[in-house]
């Protein structure tokens, strides 16, 4: 089946994904979610740094279900952020893929960027697959979008309407964690990291997508004024134009457990140490953890994503982690408390098993 010709373009209306007029179409997104879906995108800014085409906004058309990116249709928006969207698609056969898409209107260099990261992705992939990182299964140029093999039914943008508990909020950061650190690895730094760039897939684990997507250091030194100047996910160095490293994933990982924990976006903060006012009702050692990742000094926080792991699990040993502030009181902190007795009664040593009769010699 050839790809659907183009329509005349019409004026840009908001998308039309989950919550925002359209039935969700994913059972499982469903029963995670509540019918409907998530109430949680819908209501996040969206960054827009990307230029107005030639004849303005009418020039561009918005991707619709059932447009045919690459090898796949478009079934269901999932969220829209930094200029991209965010689909769940599927082959002829029914397979789910996830689809990033850049919106119409952005810039030839903007599109030129996004489409060869992707290329490059899918090259790096096929040799040296890292787990939990979004395998590219196709790129397409002319519509400015790429397939990701995973099946996706929803991004941690919608975590807040999972109403999950604490345990399984941070199995879920752990597990995207240890996908930075394997990242890291590899000599691969995302550049990008915000809830909405983290699929939830079919099995409900984290899987890092867009990688390197957005430029956001160069962005900001072409536009110091630049929305994404202002994106509380991007650590200040970047924001001020520096190329983004671990230090700076470690940050953006810090802000994401921030949104995890508080259920609302963090805000973009210009303090040496943030005092996280917003986080008073989280567990006190997360967030210790949640400030050292987000010091205003790269060399204070944790120095790739696999010390931030170690972390994580020095926390639930009931470890004391991170960094306090000294005009901040810290609560005793149940969660730690709770998770190091757990293990504790786990590594207990089972009760001896009673000897074999002995048997008399005939």
């Amino acid at each position: 089946m050839g790809r659907q010709p183009r329509q005349p373009r019409q004026p840009r209306q908001p998308p039309r994904g989950v919550g925002r007029g359209r039935q969700s179409v994913n059972p499982l997104r469903d029963s995670l979610f509540g019918r409907g879906g998530s109430s949680a995108g819908p209501t996040r800014p969206v960054d827009s740094p990307w230029s107005v085409p030639p004849g303005g906004l009418s020039a561009a058309r918005p991707f619709e279900v059932d447009d045919e990116i690459a090898d796949a249709s478009l079934a269901e928006l999932l969220t829209t952020v930094m200029g991209t969207e965010c689909w769940r698609g599927e082959r002829e056969d029914g397979t789910g893929v996830t689809v990033y898409l850049l919106l119409p209107e952005a810039g030839p260099d903007i599109r030129s960027h996004f489409v060869a990261k992707a290329v490059q992705l899918q090259e790096l992939l096929a040799e040296r697959p890292v787990e939990g990182l979004l395998p590219v299964a196709a790129v397409d140029p002319l519509m400015g979008g790429y397939v990701g093999e995973a099946n996706p039914i929803g991004t941690a943008a919608d975590l807040p309407a999972t109403q999950w508990e604490i345990d399984q909020q941070l199995e879920f950061a752990r597990g995207l964690t240890r996908t930075v650190g394997r990242m890291h690895d590899a000599g691969l730094i995302h550049g990008c990291l915000r809830p909405e760039n983290v699929i939830i897939d079919d099995k409900l684990t984290p899987v890092v997508a867009n990688t390197q997507a957005v430029d956001i250091a160069a962005a900001c030194r072409a536009d110091a004024k630049s929305e994404l100047s202002r994106s509380a996910y991007a650590a200040p160095e970047v924001r001020a134009g520096t190329t983004p490293d671990e230090r700076s994933d470690v940050f953006s990982l810090g802000q994401v457990l921030h949104f995890v924990l508080a259920g609302s976006e963090p805000k973009v903060t210009y303090e040496n140490l943030p005092k996280l006012a917003t986080l008073r009702d989280a567990p006190s050692g997360l967030v210790r953890i949640v400030r050292q990742c987000t010091a205003r000094d790269p060399e204070a926080r944790y120095a790739d994503a696999n010390e931030l792991v170690q972390e994580l699990e020095a926390y639930d040993r009931g470890e004391k982690v991170g960094v306090g502030h000294p005009e901040v009181a810290e609560r005793y902190d149940t969660v730690r408390h709770a998770s190091a007795l757990r293990r504790t009664q786990d590594k207990r040593a089972a009760k001896a098993p009673l000897p074999e009769e002995d048997s008399a010699p005939e």
